[in-house]
């Protein structure tokens, strides 16, 4: 007779695995929801079509606006085209504007004003100034200032320029976002004292992604910006579950990295990279299919053909 010793074993060591539910309850509290990061820079291009065949017109610009409201908590956030930082009663399109902006915010999303900052050159007064006129014209609306142009030198002054345009923006109570792909946050101080300025800047969103398809699942890492310019594998902080520093905003701090994906072609390819997203620790995403052009570079001036479908599949728990 078999004797009954390893039943008894497993019986007192048993595997307890939650509930399928309560297993995505708990990722989601932990790590935040999946949703979409929205480069909404669109603009009025009358005689030009989009991707789908549609002038680019006033109406077809609102309608794009109203897609992204209509999407509600799918969409975490929206990054705002510059010239709306100029945003007076005296436009023509100003209810539009303002009913645009209201209904993101009536959906849940946050609205963050575009600001480049030359990868951290641009004089801290310029920044400001900018920065100051979004917060005057769009007022209770904003919620925070996106850093685009992100850092490519270790040089301690781009260091101080970024802390600089924190510093500044959390004075007016605004929330900071900057762009920094494929940042590494290996410096050292003048003294040879590692240095992770970027962390210590505690960004309430981080883009620490922005390239093509091929990159993203062929060539996934960190490049070597102190140094020879060379891909660095991903860094323990790109996936770290408890924050950019210890103690600090522990809890969902997945959902405040971002990646974004340009150039996905299709919507397979799209629930393709966005699971890949999630899989890196990544709860934010932007992909999209943008315009290339010969001295801007990739243009986000319209939402993806495949927007529909990519909003119902960030919905999927």
């Amino acid at each position: 007779m078999p004797s009954p010793l390893p039943r008894i074993a497993r019986l007192r060591n048993p595997v307890v695995r939650p509930p399928e539910w309560l297993a995505r309850l708990m990722s989601r509290l932990v790590l935040g929801t999946p949703a979409l990061a929205v480069a909404a820079f669109m603009v009025e291009r009358p005689g030009r079509v989009d991707s789908t065949g549609r002038e680019m017109t006033r109406a077809w610009l609102f309608d794009q606006w109203a897609r992204i409201a209509e999407a509600g908590s799918a969409v975490r956030v929206v990054v705002v085209e510059g010239s709306v930082r100029g945003l007076r009663p005296d436009w023509t399109t100003y209810g539009q504007w303002t009913a645009a902006l209201d209904a993101c915010r009536a959906a849940g999303q946050q609205l963050y004003g575009y600001v480049p900052v030359t990868n951290g050159t641009r004089p801290l007064a310029e920044v400001a100034a900018e920065v100051t006129q979004w917060q005057a014209n769009l007022g209770s609306r904003l919620t925070g200032i996106y850093l685009d142009e992100g850092p490519v030198s270790c040089s301690p002054a781009v260091a101080a320029s970024y802390r600089g345009y924190a510093q500044h923006i959390r004075s007016l109570g605004l929330r900071v976002y900057p762009l920094a792909p494929q940042w590494p946050d290996d410096a050292t101080d003048a003294a040879g004292v590692s240095d992770p300025w970027m962390r210590q800047l505690d960004p309430d969103f981080l883009q620490l992604w922005e390239e093509g398809v091929d990159a993203y699942l062929n060539r996934y890492g960190a490049l070597d910006f102190c140094d020879t310019q060379n891909l660095l594998p991903p860094p323990a902080w790109w996936t770290a579950l408890w924050g950019w520093q210890p103690g600090v905003r522990v809890f969902g701090h997945s959902a405040r990295r971002v990646h974004t994906i340009n150039d996905c072609p299709d919507a397979p390819t799209m629930r393709q990279v966005i699971a890949l997203a999630i899989q890196r620790s990544a709860r934010t995403v932007w992909v999209t299919r943008a315009r290339q052009d010969p001295v801007l570079g990739s243009v986000y001036d319209e939402l993806p053909p495949y927007w529909d479908e990519m909003v119902a599949f960030i919905r999927t728990p």
